[in-house]
């Protein structure tokens, strides 16, 4: 997610509210959410829907209309060949067909705007990452940086299963959830852009800070915005986008204050969204630079193979030849990638009238690299 010049006032919300946070902190201190999660029954084996011999019923290109949606997350659900995408402006989560027709799926008053998107699959749960940036209509000053929010829907009648209030649990710093994903014993991991925190909320609903340290804060007088994607790796730990920094981290999930640097061959302009290959080899990263106000926007797949101490960049994908998209994340459909184009740089730049048609683009290259 990028979110650019327009949010300078929040970050100096952010500047003069942030606390510089011990290296060694690790709390765990429980959340209030407004309905219980119900434990689930089954562990989460999936990393992502790359379903070998899947054949794709999507088209290339899916164009869909919803005037001033703005999305900015995206998941992709196998079962009814449709995607769930986010709502930056409206906060609500919709549906759209593979043949482009957008329908809501939970339009919920608590939410002021939604990023990340996960599909929990064997727990049938959709997973929300929302806050307030500033450009809802229903923004206020009262949440304006001051909220992180964890929605959990139930995947087949979008009702919501519980609101986990994140930001409660360090109300004195500047708040924004981004993404979040969600490891094999269903537990979600929530990434903080304002704040540098990663939560952690167990499947019955626990919520906690997962990762507080320093390092993950915002860049003082950057761009606002610290942490953004996060993956999960079935070796046991995160990896986890640091839009301001330019940076891919690698997070151990049994010493969280263990962060370090992925090696990279090619620059990654400030990376938004992740998307990890099933045998966690490969990675797929968004480079927002919207527009090219920050650089070329793109798309790049990694590979290591020395378990993400370093990786190469093997396939790229420019996507600024099509105008001021703005991608910010991407879903895989059987083995084929689609990016989503959000257009926030005209949310934030407030266009008139309002962006109406959005984009999910196939990519030239596979999530497991066969194509």
């Amino acid at each position: 997610m990028n979110f650019l010049s327009s949010f300078r006032s929040l970050h100096a919300l952010a500047n003069s509210q942030r606390v510089l946070i011990a290296a060694t902190g690790l709390l765990a201190t429980a959340c209030n959410t407004t309905e219980p999660v119900e434990p689930a029954a089954t562990p989460d084996t999936e990393i992502s829907s790359d379903l070998r011999g899947f054949r794709s019923r999507v088209p290339d290109r899916v164009d869909f209309v919803s005037q001033g949606l703005y999305p900015e997350g995206v998941a992709y659900d196998q079962y009814r060949n449709t995607f769930l995408v986010s709502s930056a402006a409206k906060g609500q989560v919709g549906t759209v067909s593979a043949t482009g027709t957008y329908h809501p799926f939970a339009q919920d008053s608590a939410l002021i705007s939604s990023f990340g998107v996960r599909l929990d699959r064997l727990r049938r749960r959709v997973l929300v990452a929302a806050g307030d940036i500033g450009v809802s209509p229903r923004s206020t000053p009262q949440t304006t940086g001051k909220q992180a929010l964890l929605a959990i829907y139930d995947q087949a009648s979008g009702r919501r299963q519980a609101l986990v209030r994140l930001s409660d649990l360090r109300p004195n710093l500047p708040h924004v959830a981004n993404d979040v994903t969600t490891d094999f014993a269903g537990n979600a991991y929530v990434t903080d852009s304002f704040s540098g925190l990663i939560y952690k909320v167990t499947p019955a609903g626990h919520a906690s800070v997962f990762v507080e340290n320093a390092a993950l804060a915002p860049t003082p007088n950057g761009v606002g915005f610290g942490l953004n994607g996060i993956v999960y790796h079935p070796d046991g730990y995160l990896i986890v986008a640091k839009f301001d920094d330019q940076k891919l981290l690698k997070i151990s999930l049994r010493q969280p204050n263990t962060i370090t640097e992925i090696n990279l061959n090619g620059a990654t302009i400030f990376p938004d969204g992740l998307l990890l290959s099933r045998d966690g080899r490969r990675l797929i990263v968004v480079n927002n630079g919207a527009g090219g106000s920050r650089g070329a926007s793109s798309i790049a797949a990694f590979e290591t193979q020395n378990n993400w101490t370093s990786a190469r960049q093997v396939n790229s994908f420019a996507t600024d030849a099509t105008g001021p998209v703005a991608p910010t994340t991407v879903t895989v459909v059987g083995d084929d990638v689609y990016v989503l184009y959000s257009f926030l740089g005209q949310l934030l730049a407030g266009t008139q009238p309002p962006v109406a048609t959005f984009s999910l683009q196939k990519l030239p290259f596979s999530l497991s690299g066969r194509r």
